[in-house]
């Protein structure tokens, strides 16, 4: 659904894929996207869903800033820049998946065969 992707430090160019809600982001081993980074704490923030719409937190007495902006509590929007101490992550949505479409194509084809083979027929038997 969303994916974060580091910006400089140790992870550089790391990418974190997440599709279950909330995302924790930290120090500490168990969290979701964990980055041993100067100035991240073990529990910095926090990235929940609701009503389709991506926010993020930050735990006391950790600081983060979007885009520059210091934060608490803020909505995510694609392409913003969220930083964790010495740390900088870009917020995007993550690509969609595209599903086979070879069956309903073939299926399309052979639908639109015979209903041409069957006017030739009426054409045919009519005439």
């Amino acid at each position: 659904m969303i994916q974060l992707q580091s910006l400089n430090g140790k992870t550089a160019g790391h990418q974190w894929v997440a599709r279950r809600f909330p995302v924790q982001i930290g120090r500490s081993r168990t969290s979701d996207v964990s980055l041993d980074e100067p100035g991240v704490w073990d529990r910095h923030a926090e990235i929940t869903e609701a009503d389709k719409t991506f926010s993020v937190r930050v735990h006391s007495p950790a600081l983060a800033t979007i885009n520059g902006e210091p934060l608490t509590e803020r909505p995510l929007r694609n392409g913003d820049v969220l930083e964790l101490g010495g740390v900088q992550l870009r917020f995007s949505l993550s690509p969609t998946r595209h599903r086979h479409m070879a069956l309903r194509e073939a299926l399309t084809w052979i639908g639109l065969l015979l209903l041409c083979a069957g006017q030739a027929a009426l054409v045919f038997f009519l005439t």
